[in-house]
């Protein structure tokens, strides 16, 4: 079961990633193009 292993470590680093992904991301982006796309990202 190797590839249920990696994928497990995938997906626990991205979820310990994810709010600094999401912070860079919004630290990056203007503010008026965050609210006009909420959905993207």
């Amino acid at each position: 079961m190797t590839a249920l292993r990696w994928a497990v470590l995938i997906l626990f680093a991205f979820l310990v990633n994810a709010p600094v992904i999401a912070t860079l991301a919004t630290s990056l982006k203007p503010p008026g193009e965050i609210m006009g796309n909420p959905g993207s990202g």
